[in-house]
């Protein structure tokens, strides 16, 4: 089945990307979702969505942020049925070719230092993050950026552009090809797939490099009661409070409500109707994660207590288990109407 994307990346950029669509957990699967968009294919973004997180007693550091990404490659890229990534390591002094020439949007690893230096939508700060090209402008000193992770859309200059991807070690860039299928045999596969991620929900935990985790109304459970030796690890690894709170919010935001909110996302918009209640209930999840960010935010501004910014955490997280027992109970439902 042959897709039908748009005629090029830059009228894709000028006239049709919705960068307000986010369709993952950190900046390279959200902006993955642009890739499929340009094939007119956001349908795809499945395999790397998830109905729910994953949680080892305790421990949210960066060993386990490496896991989760290792799962999201695993599901995305080694075992996605829809589409195949290539992944070619790139030379600065010719990227500006290859993101003019290209048929198709770009996913890019660059270096976050120097774009935040100009841009304040972008923290300054080395580290390695994923952003989307659409060709360069007319007269080819601006390169056409997308980024729906920090919600930019944009020109960047070509030096700027440069340099970012200069300072890394190996800059590497990422493109996608959907394998042909019959479209009774996508839906088919869709389907199937969806359950499935239902029934890993319900099994309560999941194994992933060889490490067992807690998965969907377990990890959620466990993380609430978790939450002050959270805290107190966040703490040990961090220079002040401040640091703390900021790494909690971040890590809040990728493994929970970024999660959370991609895959109500695309119930939404996929799932004609029959998982209205279950999105209903993901998008209150959603809220509630994204409230547990705004809360860490608005108490440094407002120079709240660490006691009282951990208090209000706490409340929010007893509401969210209250709403992740309904998300179990509904899934339940979903899948004995299957059997």
């Amino acid at each position: 089945m042959k897709t039908d994307c748009f005629d090029s990346p830059k009228n894709f950029y000028h006239n049709n990307m919705n960068i307000n669509l986010n369709m993952g957990n950190d900046c390279f699967w959200s902006n993955m979702t642009i890739l499929l968009e340009f094939l007119k294919e956001e349908v795809l973004a499945l395999p790397y969505l998830d109905i729910a997180c994953m949680f080892q007693r305790s421990v949210i550091n960066e060993n386990f942020l490496e896991v989760l990404e290792a799962k999201k490659m695993q599901q995305g890229i080694k075992d996605n049925p829809f589409f195949h990534t290539k992944i070619v390591q790139i030379d600065p002094n010719t990227c500006l070719n290859l993101i003019r020439d290209a048929g198709t949007p770009l996913l890019i690893k660059v270096n976050l230092k120097p774009i935040g230096r100009v841009y304040s939508a972008f923290p300054e700060e080395n580290s390695e993050h994923f952003i989307v090209t659409c060709g360069l402008s007319s007269n080819g000193r601006h390169v056409l950026v997308a980024d729906r992770y920090f919600g930019f859309l944009g020109n960047m200059s070509t030096d700027l552009i440069i340099e970012a991807i200069s300072s890394l070690h190996q800059p590497v860039v990422y493109e996608i090809t959907p394998i042909t299928q019959t479209c009774r045999e996508r839906e088919t596969a869709l389907k199937e797939m969806l359950l499935l991620k239902m029934k890993e929900y319900t099994a309560g935990n999941i194994t992933v490099c060889q490490t067992s985790y807690l998965f969907g109304y377990p990890a959620i459970k466990q993380i609430a009661e978790d939450l002050d030796c959270i805290w107190t690890q966040l703490k040990g690894e961090s220079a002040s409070t401040e640091e703390a709170l900021s790494k909690l919010s971040r890590r809040i935001d990728i493994f929970l409500s970024r999660e959370r909110a991609g895959i109500a996302t695309y119930l939404e918009l996929f799932g004609e109707g029959q998982y209205e209640v279950l999105q209903k209930e993901l998008v209150q999840s959603a809220y509630l994660m994204k409230k547990v960010s705004i809360t860490i935010v608005k108490g440094q501004l407002t120079k709240k207590t660490e006691k009282e910014i951990m208090n209000k955490m706490t409340r929010i997280f007893e509401q969210m288990v209250i709403v992740e027992g309904r998300i179990c109970l509904e899934i339940k439902t979903l899948l004995r109407g299957e059997s």
